[in-house]
């Protein structure tokens, strides 16, 4: 390298100035330097100040005095392009730009307009816009993401008219109804489709079908359907009806109150029938009083509705226990092989088991099993009794452990008669508590059949219990009706049931004194006419339904004697009636077949007359 600094050894010749660099040229060089530089500067910017004086003068593209003004009223620090929002987008206004741009897409077009200074931002056509996810959307609900439309599960949009479609909300008349006298003011109603109009003038309704109010042609007359009803009696319109007009002409117009009143009824009026069991004030038809059994046509005239004799077993004249077979309650007879109680039973006092309160019933106890058929039963006088139709027995029975029995009724012609008739058996089972039971039966007529002597013919009811057992069996309110129809049971009267059980029996003891009791009272009084025979006049209560069986007792009770009046003792051999002197009513004569009266003396005497079947 050669010397920087020449000029410290004295070379400053020009030569050296121009070979070095110009940092290190001489002073003298520089100086020559500057001088070139300052000439040329000047020249340049004398060319440079005559442009500026030129462009100067061009006033095209320099700002007017206006244009100042506006300028002047811009603030200290306003930035080129600022933005008129604080915040577009997310830049900030006080940003800084340079440029802004619109671009224009797909269905927008953008014009601009230099000349004028103006953008003009067009839609030319659907705007094809990117999918926005459903998770960018905020508070959407459901309808976000539903089609429109009307279908199911679709979101309906309102049409141009501002309404939903009629197949989302069918259409809705809301109809008001207006009353006017005249067809002016019909014309003259602020209304809508489907208001009603009512016409006093014309009595009829119309209704604004559509279109203009005012126009009659809007409206549509409505129609009121025939009524079936076109004339009432022959009479249309206001229709005011007299008794005439409806064949009444002879009914008299009267309240309830009075029109039963002693009413007078002609034809053949009828009424409801009531049940077989009713007991009130309810009119009783024909058919009512037949169900009861008054107006059978097939009912013997010669008996009442019960057939039987004492079936509520209330008379009791030969006793109260018996342990023979014979008769025990009155017109009951009872049969067994061996030993056996027949007795009477009293009922608890309102006991609801058998109803109509009864007092008594039989008791039958087989203590020893029979070897011979037991029964118990009844003779009604008469096979003609309810003959050729159908009857029906009913009766409550029961028995200390489950029994057996057979039931039938047999048609006896008597002595001499045809052969006997008995009708199906019919078995029922007792049991320990009381039941009632019906049984039906077809009598035979007694058409050509031939009756017995003596007046033995009869219809008898039976009842059978199962041979061979022991058994005790109660039974209580028997009885045979005509018909197949079980009548509620009705018991006649102590009087009336007494004086029907004489017929067949009788005694001139106390009711409650069994024949050969030692008695003195009601006692009768004969006189002997010879040492054989003892004459007087015994009359019956009841006449007998034949010449009855007559056992006479003496005072002490002994049978076939009798006692003189006043003293107790036994007088006779065997003491009977005459039969010459006996008939149904009565008796005048007593005869000793061994000879103990004395002539004159008078005799005192019990008796007890037997004119059973």
């Amino acid at each position: 390298m050669g010397n920087p600094y020449p000029w410290k050894y004295g070379n400053t010749s020009e030569n050296t100035a121009a070979e070095l660099d110009p940092r290190y040229e001489t002073p003298l060089g520089a100086q020559e330097r500057a001088d070139k530089a300052e000439e040329e500067s000047k020249s340049y910017t004398d060319a440079l100040d005559d442009r500026f004086k030129a462009h100067t003068a061009d006033q095209t593209v320099h700002v007017t005095q206006t244009d100042h003004n506006k300028l002047d009223g811009l603030e200290w620090g306003a930035e080129v392009n600022q933005n008129a929002y604080t915040v577009i987008n997310g830049i900030p206004a006080n940003a800084p730009m340079t440029e802004f741009t619109i671009i224009q897409g797909i269905g927008i077009r953008v014009t601009k307009d230099p000349d004028g200074r103006s953008i003009t931002i067009t839609a030319t056509g659907p705007v094809d816009i990117d999918p926005i996810p459903l998770s960018k959307v905020y508070d959407a609900g459901n309808s976000a993401y539903l089609d429109a439309g009307t279908a199911a599960g679709n979101v309906p949009v309102l049409d141009v008219n501002g309404k939903l479609d009629t197949t989302v909300v069918p259409a809705i008349a809301v109809t008001d109804t207006f009353v006017v006298a005249t067809q002016a003011d019909m014309l003259a109603l602020t209304v809508e489709k489907g208001d009603v109009a009512i016409r006093t003038d014309l009595s009829k309704s119309f209704i604004l079908k559509d279109g203009d109010p005012t126009v009659l042609a809007s409206w549509q007359e409505l129609l009121t359907p025939m009524s079936p009803v076109q004339s009432v009696a022959g009479k249309t319109g206001v229709v005011t009806l007299t008794k005439a007009d409806v064949g009444l002409s002879n009914v008299t117009n009267e309240s309830k109150v009075t029109m039963f009143t002693n009413p007078a009824l002609t034809g053949t009026p009828t009424a409801p029938t009531a049940t077989a069991a009713t007991n009130t004030t309810q009119i009783a038809t024909t058919a009512y009083v037949k169900s009861q059994g008054y107006l059978a046509a097939d009912y013997p005239v010669n008996i009442n509705r019960q057939a039987l004799i004492n079936g509520n077993f209330d008379i009791w004249q030969r006793g109260t226990s018996f342990t023979t077979s014979g008769y025990t309650a009155d017109r009951w007879r009872c049969s067994t092989s061996t030993a056996a109680t027949i007795s009477r039973q009293t009922f608890a006092p309102g006991q609801t088991e058998v109803p109509n309160n009864p007092k008594y019933f039989l008791r039958f106890n087989q203590t020893v099993a029979p070897t011979d058929q037991s029964w118990i039963g009844q003779l009604i006088e008469s096979v003609s009794t309810l003959a050729n139709g159908k009857c029906t027995l009913s009766f409550y029975a029961k028995a200390a452990t489950s029994l057996s029995c057979d039931v039938f009724l047999r048609q006896s012609f008597g002595t001499g008669g045809s052969a006997n008739v008995e009708t199906s058996k019919q078995t029922i089972n007792l049991t320990t508590t009381w039941q009632k039971f019906i049984l039906t039966f077809d009598l035979l007529s007694i058409f050509g059949k031939t009756l017995g002597t003596l007046g033995t013919d009869s219809l008898a009811v039976y009842i059978f219990p199962l041979l061979g057992v022991t058994f005790t069996m109660d039974i209580a309110q028997v009885q045979l009706c005509a018909g197949d129809v079980s009548y509620p049971y009705q018991p006649r009267s102590f009087v009336d049931e007494f004086a029907s059980c004489l017929r067949y029996y009788e005694k001139n003891y106390a009711y409650g004194l069994p024949a050969g009791s030692v008695n003195q009272q009601n006692i009768p009084v004969l006189t002997a006419g010879s040492t054989s025979a003892l004459f007087g006049n015994v009359r019956y209560s009841t006449p007998k339904r034949k010449i009855p069986t007559v056992n006479i007792y003496s005072y002490s009770g002994t049978i076939n004697k009798v006692s003189v009046t006043g003293n107790s003792a036994d007088v006779g051999t065997a003491v009977t009636i005459d039969a010459a002197n006996a008939n149904e009513n009565g008796f005048s004569k007593l005869v000793d077949s061994g000879a103990g009266f004395t002539s004159g003396q008078s005799y005192w005497f019990n008796w007890a007359a037997d004119a059973e079947m």
